[in-house]
């Protein structure tokens, strides 16, 4: 009953915060509406003092995901657009449009995140209706097909235009291409060919590294293995090191690790170990929100790694992950790491664990040492 009341007030509160977001955003810069939010929120004397709270802290995690999304989609404007198709300089940058579409943000249930597949759905369909390069741009980013197809909407007169206002940009490159000769998907996705033609590389490392799924969900089927493995390869470490989109993160995992799982745990553990250590270790050089920030890379890695990998990197260096956060008496992050290990990794690290306590017995170590023991009798 207690679990009931307090999902409850989490949904009222969310529903609470999402339906301010939408009434004060319209076409503002985030900064302003979180602003306007906490001045709205501690003026106010008819909500309890506990539901105001939380709902701040939700106000908070909303602005952070919308943060999210806007500089995701920053991406999709080519860096080069400085003037108009007829020469005269802009006076704004086209992403400054994005704010327009804030009102149309799509978000998941029960929790705070953004879907952003059907938000774009939205966009194109409430605020592209007259808007052909906008909508273009979104289709493509998102593998709209029957939107990017459409030959008497974007027939060849259309396209060449369109090469001259979005050119320099990988996506719009490769679905132009496509478009203006068909003979190019037969080109492009040759698997015999040594290496991935330069387009193909270039869209799928811009996939990757702004957590554009659909586009990777698309062409990944299309390439050969090899090919799969020197771009996946090619961009894993920079994935990692950046952990900014959980679901590129769970794709490539998935498919490298069936490709060559050694060599996927070899690249990846300078990245896992670093971000343990700025988490945890390193307190003389990282502030306080900046390790906050690495523990939260590290939770999300561990939780979006397949369990080959993620039981690879915490065995790692005779379970070195484990052994430090004993030694430092990280409990938290200890029972983080433990909770992924199987019964017979629990069994390793428990011996390893025993060394140490054997030279250094104190009750905080008996602690943590009790913390194994137990993870291990429930797994």
């Amino acid at each position: 009953m207690v679990n009931d009341v307090n999902y409850l007030s989490y949904y009222a509160a969310r529903q609470a915060a999402i339906t301010l977001f939408i009434s004060n955003v319209r076409w503002r810069k985030l900064s302003d509406v979180k602003r306007k939010l906490k001045d709205f929120l501690y003026k106010e004397n008819k909500l309890p003092t506990l539901m105001i709270s939380q709902i701040d802290f939700l106000n908070e995690q909303i602005l952070r995901e919308v943060q999210r999304w806007h500089e995701k989609h920053l991406k999709i404007f080519p860096e080069n657009i400085k003037n108009n198709p007829s020469g005269t300089k802009r006076l704004f940058h086209p992403s400054e449009h994005l704010r327009l579409f804030y009102p149309r943000l799509v978000w998941k249930e029960k929790i705070i995140e953004i879907d952003d597949y059907k938000t774009a759905k939205e966009i194109v369909k409430k605020e592209c209706q007259n808007w052909t390069l906008m909508e273009f741009q979104f289709a493509a980013c998102y593998n709209m097909i029957d939107i990017i197809e459409n030959e008497r909407k974007y027939d060849k007169v259309r396209l060449r235009t369109l090469h001259q206002q979005l050119s320099d940009h990988p996506v719009y490159d490769f679905w132009i291409a496509l478009l203006q000769d068909s003979n190019m998907w037969r080109i492009f996705f040759n698997r015999e060919a040594r290496l991935l033609r330069q387009k193909v590389s270039l869209l799928l490392q811009f996939a990757i590294t702004n957590g554009f799924t659909e586009i990777l969900r698309f062409i990944w089927p299309k390439i050969s293995i090899n090919h799969q493995e020197q771009i996946g390869f090619l961009c894993w470490k920079k994935v990692c090191f950046r952990a900014e989109h959980p679901h590129v993160v769970r794709f490539l995992c998935d498919k490298l690790c069936h490709i060559n799982s050694v060599s996927l745990a070899r690249l990846t553990w300078d990245c896992f170990y670093e971000k343990i250590y700025k988490a945890t270790l390193d307190k003389d050089e990282q502030s306080l929100p900046d390790r906050a920030e690495n523990y939260n890379k590290l939770l999300m890695l561990l939780q979006n790694w397949c369990p080959i990998l993620r039981q690879a990197m915490l065995a790692r260096e005779n379970y070195r992950a484990i052994t430090d956060m004993f030694r430092y008496r990280r409990q938290e992050e200890l029972e983080l790491f433990i909770e992924y290990l199987n019964r017979s990794q629990l069994t390793e690290a428990i011996k390893i664990v025993d060394k140490i306590y054997e030279k250094r017995r104190s009750t905080s170590n008996s602690n943590l040492r009790e913390i194994v023991i137990r993870r291990q009798a429930t797994v």
